[in-house]
Protein backbone atom coordinates (compact mmCIF):
# COMPACT_ATOMS: atom_id res chain seq x y z
CA UNK A 1 0.00 0.00 0.00
CA UNK A 2 1.71 3.38 -0.74
CA UNK A 3 1.90 5.79 1.97
CA UNK A 4 0.35 8.77 0.48
CA UNK A 5 -2.74 6.33 0.15
CA UNK A 6 -1.75 5.17 4.19
CA UNK A 7 -1.80 8.94 5.41
CA UNK A 8 -4.58 9.66 3.64
CA UNK A 9 -6.38 7.01 5.16
CA UNK A 10 -5.23 8.15 8.52
CA UNK A 11 -6.37 11.82 7.65
CA UNK A 12 -9.80 10.73 6.94
CA UNK A 13 -10.08 8.99 10.49
CA UNK A 14 -9.46 5.17 10.18
CA UNK A 15 -7.26 3.58 12.84
CA UNK A 16 -5.25 2.37 9.95
CA UNK A 17 -2.67 0.12 12.17
CA UNK A 18 -5.75 -1.86 14.01
CA UNK A 19 -7.10 -2.19 11.04
CA UNK A 20 -4.50 -3.58 9.46
CA UNK A 21 -3.49 -5.46 12.40
CA UNK A 22 -6.65 -7.43 11.97
CA UNK A 23 -6.06 -8.37 8.70
CA UNK A 24 -2.64 -9.91 10.09
CA UNK A 25 -0.37 -7.61 9.11
CA UNK A 26 -1.72 -8.15 5.44
CA UNK A 27 -1.77 -4.82 3.47
CA UNK A 28 -2.80 -6.19 0.19
CA UNK A 29 -5.87 -7.86 1.41
CA UNK A 30 -6.74 -5.14 3.55
CA UNK A 31 -6.76 -3.02 0.58
CA UNK A 32 -9.07 -5.68 -1.13
CA UNK A 33 -11.73 -5.97 1.35
CA UNK A 34 -11.26 -1.97 1.50
CA UNK A 35 -12.18 -2.01 -2.16
CA UNK A 36 -15.15 -4.31 -1.37
CA UNK A 37 -16.29 -2.45 0.98
CA UNK A 38 -16.93 0.45 -1.23
CA UNK A 39 -19.64 -1.59 -3.51
CA UNK A 40 -20.96 -3.44 -0.10
CA UNK A 41 -24.72 -4.51 -0.75
CA UNK A 42 -25.70 -3.41 2.53
CA UNK A 43 -24.74 0.51 1.86
CA UNK A 44 -26.88 0.26 -1.17
CA UNK A 45 -29.38 -1.50 0.43
CA UNK A 46 -29.76 0.87 2.85
CA UNK A 47 -30.02 4.18 1.21
CA UNK A 48 -33.07 1.71 -1.28
CA UNK A 49 -34.77 1.21 2.26
CA UNK A 50 -35.28 4.29 4.16
CA UNK A 51 -36.99 6.09 1.20
CA UNK A 52 -39.43 3.52 0.85
CA UNK A 53 -39.64 2.89 4.63
CA UNK A 54 -38.60 -0.44 4.91
CA UNK A 55 -37.36 0.13 8.37
CA UNK A 56 -36.79 -3.46 9.15
CA UNK A 57 -34.73 -4.22 6.02
CA UNK A 58 -32.90 -0.99 6.64
CA UNK A 59 -32.16 -2.09 10.17
CA UNK A 60 -30.63 -5.35 8.47
CA UNK A 61 -28.36 -3.33 6.38
CA UNK A 62 -27.56 -0.22 8.86
CA UNK A 63 -26.41 -3.35 10.99
CA UNK A 64 -24.26 -5.07 9.16
CA UNK A 65 -22.90 -2.08 7.48
CA UNK A 66 -21.86 -0.86 11.32
CA UNK A 67 -19.78 -4.42 11.79
CA UNK A 68 -17.94 -4.52 8.64
CA UNK A 69 -16.81 -0.86 8.89
CA UNK A 70 -15.68 -1.79 12.57
CA UNK A 71 -13.29 -4.31 11.06
CA UNK A 72 -12.20 -2.12 8.76
CA UNK A 73 -11.56 0.94 10.83
CA UNK A 74 -13.73 3.44 9.02
CA UNK A 75 -14.94 4.91 12.48
CA UNK A 76 -16.95 7.37 10.68
CA UNK A 77 -19.14 5.00 8.69
CA UNK A 78 -19.26 2.96 11.53
CA UNK A 79 -20.80 6.14 14.06
CA UNK A 80 -23.25 6.45 11.24
CA UNK A 81 -24.59 3.17 10.63
CA UNK A 82 -24.26 2.38 14.39
CA UNK A 83 -26.85 5.75 14.79
CA UNK A 84 -29.53 4.32 12.13
CA UNK A 85 -29.30 1.05 13.67
CA UNK A 86 -30.39 2.73 17.12
CA UNK A 87 -33.07 5.06 15.49
CA UNK A 88 -34.66 1.79 13.86
CA UNK A 89 -34.21 -0.48 16.77
CA UNK A 90 -37.42 -2.28 17.74
CA UNK A 91 -39.49 0.57 16.62
CA UNK A 92 -42.38 0.21 14.81
CA UNK A 93 -42.66 2.48 11.16
CA UNK A 94 -44.54 5.02 12.55
CA UNK A 95 -42.15 5.39 15.56
CA UNK A 96 -39.04 6.23 13.56
CA UNK A 97 -38.21 9.97 13.65
CA UNK A 98 -37.95 10.33 9.82
CA UNK A 99 -36.16 13.64 9.84
CA UNK A 100 -33.17 12.08 12.38
CA UNK A 101 -32.92 8.78 10.14
CA UNK A 102 -32.65 11.60 6.93
CA UNK A 103 -29.93 13.26 8.59
CA UNK A 104 -27.67 9.98 9.51
CA UNK A 105 -28.15 9.11 5.97
CA UNK A 106 -26.91 12.15 4.43
CA UNK A 107 -24.19 12.25 6.88
CA UNK A 108 -23.33 8.39 5.95
CA UNK A 109 -23.39 9.35 2.20
CA UNK A 110 -21.02 12.16 2.69
CA UNK A 111 -18.70 9.74 5.35
CA UNK A 112 -18.77 7.36 1.83
CA UNK A 113 -18.14 9.67 -0.84
CA UNK A 114 -15.03 11.57 1.52
CA UNK A 115 -13.79 7.66 1.78
CA UNK A 116 -14.83 6.76 -2.33
CA UNK A 117 -13.09 10.07 -3.34
CA UNK A 118 -9.73 8.76 -1.81
CA UNK A 119 -9.91 5.40 -2.87
CA UNK A 120 -10.95 6.12 -6.72
CA UNK A 121 -7.57 8.93 -6.46
CA UNK A 122 -4.87 5.80 -5.80
CA UNK A 123 -6.94 3.89 -7.71
CA UNK A 124 -8.24 1.37 -4.95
Amino acid sequence: MEESLKQELIGYGIDLEMAIYRFLGNEAMYEEFLRDFMEDENYFGLLEAVPQKEYEKAFRHAHTLKGVAANLGIDSVQDDAEQITEALRGKKPEEVDGAALDDWLRRLEQHYAGLREILEKYAV
